[in-house]
């Protein structure tokens, strides 16, 4: 007698059972506002025109200081912060919330969702940390730090994406590897409690 392989009247029926899909676990690091950060290993080189995605969780309160999103390597200023006011700062460009254009002073949500932040470059910039700012790059010293979950981030060169590190893999641990490109993202000062739930 030949074997059935697959019947879907059967499996309708209760006869056959398929086996269920993995279900992938979903997090985000929580950094903690102090001493995390990512850091990129090694520069990323952006050129006018690049867009910087990623997305964040907005406080629920105003914020009280300044929490840069992520940072150039020389001159140091944040390309994208939230000010002590909690509106947010843009450098070397304009911004998207959410797909809808901001303007420089509007408020930043404080509604303890996740927002998407797409920033196009009108300079060239080179960058290696997310979540912070550099006081001292040659020192690695950082300052303005996010205390936020920060995730999904890439960069896109004329339609293409070029880089993408999701910042969501628990079981990377502190050092978080990219889907597209080859720069990685590594978590100093990382325990294990960074982890949530979005």
């Amino acid at each position: 007698m030949p074997k059935i392989v697959y019947a879907p009247i059967l499996e309708q029926a209760g006869f056959l059972k398929r086996k269920a899909a993995d279900v992938v676990e979903q997090w985000v690091a929580q950094l903690d506002g102090a001493m995390q950060s990512w850091q990129l290993t090694e520069s990323i080189n952006l050129i006018a025109g690049d867009k910087v995605r990623f997305k964040y969780k907005s406080s629920t309160t105003a914020s009280s200081s300044i929490k840069a999103f992520y940072s150039r390597d020389t001159n140091y200023f944040p390309l994208v912060s939230l000010r002590s006011d909690g509106a947010y700062t843009v450098n070397a460009g304009a911004i998207k919330i959410d797909g809808v254009d901001y303007q420089e002073g509007e408020q930043a949500p404080i509604d303890g969702e996740y927002h998407e932040i797409e920033h196009t470059l009108t300079t060239n910039a080179s960058i290696s940390l997310l979540g912070a700012g550099w006081i001292s790059f040659s020192e690695k010293t950082t300052l303005w730090h996010l205390d936020s979950a920060l995730l999904n981030f890439e960069v896109e060169r004329a339609s293409e994406i070029i880089h993408q590190i999701p910042l969501t893999n628990k079981s990377q641990g502190a050092t978080q590897l990219a889907t597209v490109g080859d720069i990685n993202a590594f978590m100093p000062n990382y325990t294990d409690a960074v982890w949530r739930k979005p």
